[in-house]
């Protein structure tokens, strides 16, 4: 077995990072891959799910989708509404200190 060199020693430790590296992208991908696919089970599940439903019970979840929907439309609209008013309320103060000076 030949003596090592400092550059034989060198291309070790290339070598071994390159092969972290790569390991470490495969499982990465993988993982990726595998979420992703486990989230297409999931929505394929659901849809079936779903359209293994009665229409009542479809016309049910429906309604309560519904109503989640305008709940978080009402809240949405109530936070647009306070801010408006907080940036009346900063116009309206600016300009009352822009009279005072003048």
């Amino acid at each position: 077995m030949p003596p090592r060199t400092p550059a034989s020693a060198t291309q070790q430790k290339l070598r071994r990072i390159v092969l972290t590296v790569g390991v470490a992208a495969i499982s990465i991908t993988g993982a990726y891959y595998g979420a992703g696919l486990k989230v297409q089970q999931d929505h394929k599940k659901e849809r079936k799910r779903i359209l293994e439903l009665s229409y009542e019970e479809r016309i049910a979840q429906m309604e309560t989708s519904r109503e989640k929907l305008v709940r978080r439309k009402d809240e949405l609209e109530k936070k647009v509404a306070e801010v408006r008013a907080r940036i009346q309320s900063r116009k309206e103060a600016e300009m009352e200190s822009g009279q005072s000076k003048g």
